[in-house]
């Protein structure tokens, strides 16, 4: 399942992802005219036999991509003869990774145009299509079969090597256009900047501040229609694929203002006639939503009915579409339907960074200030306090795990199997570690305890994190530490989780098959785990036995868990499952020998909790650092035994024990 949010992010991603790499920094470029594979020629097409000759194009070229106000510099070329044929060869790269694989394969002349295919890794090829205009040639850059573009140019150099080139760089006229954008007489100054610089790559977002401004000046229809029409003829001097974008654009920021519905009615029937129908995928979803968003701003309460259930059908299949779901909540308020637009507005509050991407949502025409959403829940909800959040928890679950469908029937469980141990190393303040979280806690739900056995180590990456312990920690370096999000399944490192929200249905789709398949697995190890809760102190006892004798470094190992931590932490994730708190039997756990292993402790809760809070404060202590929230609920735990091989890290076998409840002593004054 996608949704349209998250698939034009994952084009824009393939477009533009050199930029997401640019905080690594860019290196110098490499020695001009290197003899590589990648730097022979490669030979010029024309599409008709009238083009004889280069002149305009002959010489060294530098291609920019251009994302918002930061310009990249892939490629430097040079197009001319080479033994005795026309062709461009690449001169330099730049030496950044991103670009390591990016390769020319294919130039082709239309006149005053010119397209080059590039492959920026194996199954994945890229455009540029390009007008010449004096000493630029002004295009867009778009993945082969998608339809979101990026502008870009090919500028004329006389550098010899992108070592002369600062890259990444301000774009041209950064700060002409920021000026602009602050100045008191706004519309003035960016119609002068749009005057100014006509082939500057910022002259389309000008032409969009400059259409929101006049809407939010209310100036007369016919003078934002004048910008609109401007802006569109704007575009098409970086071609013709940039045109839709622009159009969409212009829809985006009209459809929902009485005074200027006309122009967005236009700009998406131009969209139509330009592509054609039926349209792409991409172009359809967008267009759904547009339209959707169109006929809630009309009069017609028909029209306002028929643009909610359109959105609604929409939003099934993209749970994630910030704009839509913004913008069915909204039509809800506005209606009087307070408990739906409730609803909407409490998943966007509680799913871990959807309330970042709304940001602030603009005030009433009533004068009300703008809110944020969870502004908004308080504002919408008779609930108050802990009613409030016990309402945003249950949202948190339902909307979170909105991907798990409940089991037909439950499957017969034999007593001898292995009952499968899944481990995430995770952090709180890890924003990809959100998809592994909820991957998990999905799997958890499919799998209810004792069918798996989840757990996760928190660590302090990339900040501190008040569930993270030492013991979680040497559980990481026993596997050997790196990155988190980090799976382990029975031992064996499991395929990447990392991502945030809209991920984490993809990777619970792909583990589902793997983990069902292992629950029946059978195992000869048996653990007899027993405890007891009295006061605040537990009992364990676990005995071990089965193991083949040829094992030689088998260890069982014991872990304390929480089972469900309520904290909001600052990736979002709002209640924690399973969460380690300490390894009783210590890290290294107990050694099996002859097949067999017994332990046995007494664990005081209550210390141990002091004990933990103790390091949690030698830690901000010795970090400068303040934690805002420690949670600290003791009360209720699990105990969790496995027996594991050293030799081969495979996990033999796995049991957990019952819900723990303690009475805690009261902590000092």
């Amino acid at each position: 399942m996608t949704n349209s949010s998250e698939s034009r992010f994952t084009t824009l991603a393939f477009i533009l992802f050199a930029f997401c790499l640019s905080g690594l920094g860019c290196g110098p470029g490499s020695t001009a005219e290197k003899e590589s594979e990648q730097s022979k020629p490669v030979p010029v097409g024309t599409s008709t036999e009238q083009v004889e000759d280069l002149p305009p194009w002959v010489g060294r070229w530098m291609l920019v991509l251009t994302n918002q106000t930061t310009d990249f510099h892939p490629f430097l070329l040079q197009i001319g003869e080479f033994n005795g044929q026309r062709a461009m060869r690449e001169v330099d790269k730049d030496k950044d990774p991103t670009f390591e694989s990016w390769k020319i394969t294919q130039v082709l002349f239309r006149e005053d145009e010119i397209l080059l295919s590039i492959s920026i890794r194996e199954g994945v090829n890229m455009s540029f299509v390009g007008e010449l205009h004096g000493e630029a040639v002004l295009g867009a850059f778009f993945m082969e079969g998608e339809l979101d573009v990026a502008p870009a140019r090919l500028v004329k150099t006389s550098a010899t090597s992108l070592s002369e080139i600062q890259s990444p760089d301000k774009t041209a006229g950064t700060d002409a256009f920021e000026s602009a954008v602050t100045a008191k007489d706004k519309i003035a100054a960016l119609q002068t900047f749009i005057k100014d610089h006509p082939d500057f790559p910022l002259v389309n977002s000008a032409y969009f501040e400059l259409i929101n401004s006049a809407i939010n000046q209310k100036l007369p229809l016919e003078k934002v229609e004048e910008f609109t029409k401007n802006s569109i003829e704007s575009s098409k001097r970086w071609g013709p694929n940039l045109v839709p974008e622009t159009l969409f654009q212009i829809a985006s920021l009209t459809k929902s203002s009485p005074e200027y519905r006309s122009i967005a009615r236009s700009a998406l029937d131009q969209i139509k006639e330009i592509v054609g129908d039926p349209l792409p995928d991409s172009y359809a979803e967008r267009m759904e939503l547009l339209e959707s968003q169109y006929l809630l701003s009309s009069d017609s309460a028909e029209d306002q009915q028929k643009g909610e259930e359109q959105l609604k059908t929409f939003l099934v299949d993209r749970p994630f579409e910030i704009k839509g779901l913004v913008s069915l909540a909204t039509h809800f308020e506005k209606t009087g339907n307070k408990e739906e637009a409730l609803k909407i507005y409490s998943k966007l509050a509680v799913l871990p960074g959807l309330s970042g991407m709304v940001g602030t949502l603009p005030g009433s025409e009533g004068g009300e200030p703008q809110k944020t959403v969870m502004q908004k829940v308080e504002s919408l909800s008779e609930k108050k306090g802990d009613e409030l959040t016990q309402y945003l928890d249950e949202t948190y679950e339902k909307e979170a795990f909105y991907f798990v469908k409940p089991q037909d029937q439950q499957p017969t469980l034999k007593e001898n199997r292995k009952i499968p141990l899944l481990e995430l190393f995770t952090g709180s303040a890890c924003p990809p570690c959100v998809a592994g979280d909820l991957a998990l806690g999905g799997l958890e739900k499919k799998f209810p305890s004792p069918e798996i056995i989840a757990v996760r180590y928190h660590q302090h990456i990339p900040r501190p994190d008040p569930l993270t312990n030492s013991d979680s920690e040497a559980r990481f370096s026993y596997y050997g530490d790196g990155g988190t999000p980090t799976l382990v399944i029975n031992g064996r490192p499991a395929s990447s989780v990392g991502g945030y929200v809209f991920h984490a249905e993809n990777h619970f789709e792909e583990l589902l098959p793997k983990v069902g398949s292992l629950i029946s697995e059978p195992s000869p190890v048996l653990i007899n785990l027993n405890t007891t809760a009295e006061g605040d102190k537990l009992k364990i006892k676990a005995d071990v036995s089965g193991v083949t004798e040829s094992r030689t470094a088998v260890r069982l190992r014991v872990l304390i868990v929480d089972p469900l931590i309520h904290f909001e932490a600052p990736n979002g994730i709002r209640l924690h499952e399973m969460v380690v708190r300490d390894m009783p039997a210590g890290t290294n756990g107990i050694a099996v020998k002859d097949g067999k292993a017994t332990f046995e402790k007494t664990v005081s809760i209550s210390e141990l909790k002091k004990e933990i809070m103790a390091n949690l404060k030698t830690f901000q202590e010795n970090r400068d650092y303040k934690f805002e929230n420690i949670p600290s609920d003791f009360s209720k735990l699990k105990v969790v035994a496995f027996v594991q091989d050293d030799d081969s890290r495979l996990v033999l076998q796995s049991t957990i024990s019952p819900t723990l409840e303690f009475q805690l002593e009261a902590a000092p004054e």
